[in-house]
């Protein structure tokens, strides 16, 4: 018989939760993108800046 703590089963219900936030979120951006296609390059180009910002600080 396995011994399951209370931690682990938390931590593996937190894990699927994030999984799920994160397919939503990628899903939500897939429609988005599928109906705004200007906004492709946006996501990237902002990180850059961001990455310039830091960099220059």
């Amino acid at each position: 018989m396995t011994d399951v703590r209370t931690s682990d089963l938390v931590a593996a219900a937190r894990q699927g939760r994030d999984l799920a936030l994160q397919s939503r979120r990628t899903l939500g951006l897939a429609d988005l993108l599928e109906r705004r296609p200007e906004l492709r390059g946006v996501s990237s180009w902002a990180e850059d800046v961001a990455e310039y910002v830091l960099w220059s600080a």
